[in-house]
C-alpha cells in the first residue's frame, strides 16, 4: 500500500500554455519531526515569514514552525490536551499571526497572538464551549470565526459564528448541520463586500449550503450543491467576488468524487476526479488579471493499493 501525492490544476477560463511553467523548481523541506500530527495550517505574514501551525499529538502541544528567508525554527505555542484542531490566520491590520484552537480540558475556544517575536499567553473566547473544530479569518483586527457546536446531551451539531466587533464578543447560530453527529466540513471566508461568508455540509438536508451574514443574527442561506449524503472535506474561497466551494462527495458506494461549485448569478458545479479514496485535500485560488484567467488549484492525496 503506497501513498502518492497528486497535484491537480483546473482552469475555469482559458488554459495557460504549459510552456509558461517550464523551468520552475520546487524546494522540499522537512520542517520538523513528530510522531503524530493533527491539523496543520499554513499562512505567510506580511514580513514574508511562513507560519505552519500544527498539533503535536505526541507532545500534546500546539506548535508553530516558522520559515523566513534566512532562518527557521519551531516554537511551542501552548500545551493542550488532545490538540486536534489548531487554526492560524493573519491580523493584517497589525501584521500579527494569530492561532485559534479548541481546548478540551477547559472546554472553550482560545487564541494566542504572535507579538514581539513570541506567542502570548492564550486568552479564552466567550461562547466557545462544546466546540470541536474552528476555522478563522480576520477583518482587520476583528476575529471572524466559525465552529461546530456539539449540543450537550442530544448529539445535535450546529454551525456557529463568533466575532469581536468593538472588543465585545458575540455568538450566533447559523444553521444546524446534523441531528445525529458532529460535522467537520465547513469553512468561513471574508468577501470583498466586507461580510463573512460560510459554506458547510448539511447531513440532514444532504446538500452543500452557502451563506452570507447580512446583519445581526441574519443569514442569507442558499443551496450550492444537492444530493450529497456524505462529505469528507470542504473549503471555501473567492475569485474576486465569485465564491468557490471545493469538496469531496463521498455519497457513492466505494468511491469519492472531488468537486467544486461556484456561483455566477446562479450555482454551477464541476466534477474534478472520481477516485476510490481521497484525503488530505487543500485548495487555493489564483487570479491573474493580465491574462484574464482564473486558476483553481487542488492538491490531494489518494491511497493506491497494489
Amino acid at each position: 500500500m503506497n501513498w502518492k501525492l497528486f497535484a491537480l490544476l483546473v482552469i475555469l477560463a482559458a488554459p495557460i500554455p504549459l510552456a509558461q511553467s517550464a523551468g520552475i523548481a520546487w524546494l522540499a523541506e522537512k520542517p520538523v519531526d513528530t510522531d503524530a500530527c493533527s491539523h496543520m495550517q499554513l499562512n505567510c505574514s506580511p514580513g514574508g515569514v511562513f507560519h505552519l501551525t500544527f498539533g503535536d499529538m505526541s507532545d500534546e502541544m500546539i506548535k508553530d514552525f516558522q520559515r523566513g528567508t534566512t532562518s527557521f525554527g519551531t516554537e511551542n505555542i501552548v500545551a493542550v490536551e488532545a490538540p486536534y484542531y489548531a487554526w492560524n490566520t493573519i491580523d493584517y491590520a497589525n501584521s500579527m499571526p494569530v492561532c485559534i484552537y479548541y481546548d478540551f480540558y477547559h472546554d472553550d475556544l482560545r487564541f494566542s497572538l504572535y507579538a514581539a517575536d513570541e506567542w502570548t499567553t492564550p486568552s479564552a473566547i466567550p461562547g466557545g464551549s462544546s466546540a470541536r473544530k474552528v476555522k478563522a479569518d480576520m477583518q482587520g483586527p476583528t476575529f471572524q470565526l466559525a465552529f461546530n457546536y456539539d449540543t450537550p446531551g442530544n448529539n445535535h451539531c450546529d454551525l456557529k459564528y463568533i466575532s469581536n466587533p468593538s472588543s465585545s464578543w458575540l455568538v450566533e447560530t447559523i444553521d444546524r448541520m446534523s441531528n445525529t453527529r458532529m460535522i467537520e466540513q465547513f469553512d468561513i471566508k471574508m468577501g470583498q463586500d466586507g461580510l463573512p461568508h460560510f459554506a458547510w455540509f448539511d447531513e440532514t438536508d444532504q446538500c452543500i449550503y452557502y451563506a452570507t451574514r447580512t446583519g445581526t443574527n441574519t443569514y442569507q442561506i442558499e443551496e450550492a450543491f444537492e444530493y450529497v449524503s456524505n462529505c469528507t472535506w470542504l473549503e471555501l474561497d473567492f475569485l474576486y467576488a465569485t465564491p468557490v466551494i471545493g469538496f469531496v462527495d463521498a455519497s457513492g458506494p466505494g468511491n469519492q468524487v472531488l468537486r467544486y461549485a461556484y456561483k455566477v448569478i446562479e450555482w454551477y458545479d464541476q466534477e474534478v476526479i472520481d477516485w476510490s479514496s481521497i484525503d488530505a485535500v487543500d485548495m487555493a485560488l489564483a487570479e491573474d488579471e493580465y491574462i484574464t484567467t482564473y486558476n483553481f488549484y487542488l492538491n490531494f492525496r489518494t491511497q493506491i493499493t497494489h
